[in-house]
């Protein structure tokens, strides 16, 4: 496995820095965070829920940007400038009902939809994050921080359609982070925070049921653990940030 040597050493060097940041000798401040963050991702592959034709795949190919969603954190932070971050994400559920439908004028009482469906969408993750900050004294703080991530999303597509099948499909999983960011002190007691967690290596333990009567029932539910260096998301997060 080509990304268990870069694994490894992103696990030493989370150890190490963690071990620095403990001593219960030291006293601790506690600081509190609002995040607005933004994001996208993208994402590549086959489509098993339309009817299979001879000779042609079907694929899809998503470029999803958000921006506006809120988090919550709460920072301790000691002498030595070794802090430990816990970020909330809110659950999130998106329940669309679409449907378009046409009609022919030789049959004005008939209905027939062409595309849309029910759909659901729940998601929630979990941040811890160690940060060093680099000096607490000046105006612009710049500080660097290791995260993991744990994250769990559904998704649901229940088809209006003929050409549609029943979808679901879970992932849950764990995205390694490098965090880069910057504190700005406006006032003594407030700041502004901005960071760019940037994944190095997410694996997650994707599921899915795909009711096509044309795949055998082993390719209709499947489990599988997927890993992946660099993966193809971008996350931006503007806090601000208050001290107790």
């Amino acid at each position: 496995m080509k990304t268990l040597p870069i694994l490894i050493f992103f696990t030493l060097l989370f150890s190490f820095y963690f071990v620095r940041a403990q001593d219960e000798n030291q006293s601790k401040k506690l600081l509190l965070k609002l995040y607005t963050n933004g994001s996208f991702k993208y994402t590549k592959g086959t489509d098993y829920s339309r009817t299979p034709q001879p000779d042609v795949i079907f694929g899809y190919d998503h470029k999803k940007y958000v921006f506006g969603g809120l988090s919550f954190a709460f920072e301790l932070i000691d002498e030595k400038f070794f802090s430990h971050e816990f970020e909330f994400n809110p659950i999130k559920i998106n329940y669309n009902d679409e449907v378009n439908t046409v009609t022919y004028a030789s049959s004005p009482n008939q209905v027939r939809p062409t595309t849309g469906g029910e759909t659901i969408l729940f998601e929630t993750a979990f941040r811890y994050q160690l940060n060093h900050y680099f000096n607490k004294e000046k105006k612009v703080v710049p500080y660097f921080g290791l995260s993991p991530q744990l994250f769990y999303n559904y998704y649901s597509l229940d088809p209006a359609t003929s050409n549609l099948f029943k979808t679901t499909e879970q992932n849950l999983g764990i995205n390694f982070a490098l965090v880069p960011g910057l504190v700005i002190n406006i006032k003594n007691k407030f700041a502004f925070d901005f960071d760019l967690p940037l994944g190095f290596y997410e694996i997650k333990l994707n599921s899915y049921n795909y009711r096509n009567p044309a795949l055998a029932l082993n390719e209709q539910k499947q489990a599988k653990i997927e890993g992946e260096l660099f993966p193809k998301n971008i996350y931006v997060r503007i806090g601000m940030l208050y001290k107790l």
